[in-house]
Order: C-alpha cells, then sequence, then structure tokens
C-alpha cells in the first residue's frame, strides 16, 4: 500500500517527464527531421597539437 502511494504521489508530481519535449533543433526552427550540428564557440581553437 505504501509502494502505490509514492508511486501516485510521483506521477502526480512529476506530470511534464511524460511530455515528448521538443530538440534544441526543433526549437530553432528546424524539423525533427533535419541533421543539425551545433558547435560550442569555447571549443574552437582549444586543441593546441605539439
Amino acid at each position: 500500500m505504501k509502494k502505490i502511494f509514492w508511486v501516485i504521489t510521483f506521477l502526480i508530481l512529476n506530470p511534464g517527464q511524460f511530455v515528448q519535449a521538443q530538440s534544441t533543433a526543433q526549437k530553432l526552427g528546424y524539423s525533427a527531421t533535419d541533421k543539425v550540428i551545433l558547435v560550442h564557440a569555447d571549443d574552437i581553437g582549444m586543441s593546441h597539437s605539439v
């Protein structure tokens, strides 16, 4: 009984976890089937070869 209570409480308090969220590419206006490469600007030029 205690286990059922916690499961129901979890489902009531976390309804957003079961909704499919948009990816970052979709938030930027691309469709779900488009392939997008995101490059973080701080990572460019950080590897110095010897």
